[in-house]
């Protein structure tokens, strides 16, 4: 849920992400997502609204 939730909220960080861990899953890349400073406090945000 969480990992289509950020796909969709953010898809050009999500794509940024994708292209970085591409071989890696959707989990793995949301939750370095969710932590990293450049797309964590927007999806914060958001989560929390």
């Amino acid at each position: 849920m969480i990992d289509t939730l950020v796909f969709l909220i953010t898809p050009d960080a999500a794509v940024r992400e994708q292209k970085l861990s591409s071989y890696q899953p959707i989990s793995k890349r949301v939750h370095g997502y969710l932590i990293s400073p450049l797309g964590g406090h927007r999806v914060d945000g958001i989560t929390l609204d």
